[in-house]
């Protein structure tokens, strides 16, 4: 299990294991227009517009989703700066295996006053055993986002 959470899978790439029946995909970097909220629309008079970025890392067992991490970011940019940063998280999504524990922490963002905005979050990965909890890898997971060449990517660095 070790080497399917730890495993370096670059988005829109997926990585099989056990004979195919559990493979490791990356899901691209999806970016969205924030809706108005509140009567206060996305979209200031000075042009700013506010976006959220989301990475997300799967494993997928016999075709089910059984672990998920996810990162995001939400920030405003006038099209070349990034301006604010309005919150951003890193966090496991999706666990169906009760003997797997993650813990994060680590949780930063980055990245105003440039044209990329980044977020990333270490995660510790451990499992039960006869209720003593063991730690077996580390690993920051992030994504960032450039707005000038509109490119963005996910990423995962074992500790």
């Amino acid at each position: 299990m070790a080497a399917v959470l730890t495993t370096d899978v670059n988005p829109g790439q997926s990585k099989s294991f056990s004979n195919g029946n559990i493979v490791v995909s990356a899901t691209k970097v999806t970016e969205s227009k924030l809706a108005p909220v509140s009567g206060i629309n996305n979209i200031s008079a000075s042009g700013d517009i506010v976006k959220r970025a989301t990475y997300q890392r799967t494993v997928t067992e016999f075709g089910i989703e059984v672990f998920q991490t996810t990162n995001w970011v939400q920030y405003v940019y006038n099209g070349t700066t990034i301006k604010e940063i309005q919150g951003y998280d890193a966090y496991t999504s999706i666990n169906l295996n009760p003997t797997v524990t993650t813990e994060w922490d680590g949780k930063m963002a980055w990245g105003v006053g440039t044209n990329t905005v980044n977020t990333c979050g270490d995660v510790h990965y451990g499992f039960f055993y006869k209720d003593i909890g063991i730690r077996y890898a580390n690993a920051t997971i992030g994504l960032w986002v450039n707005v000038a060449n509109n490119t963005s990517s996910g990423y995962f660095n074992e500790l």
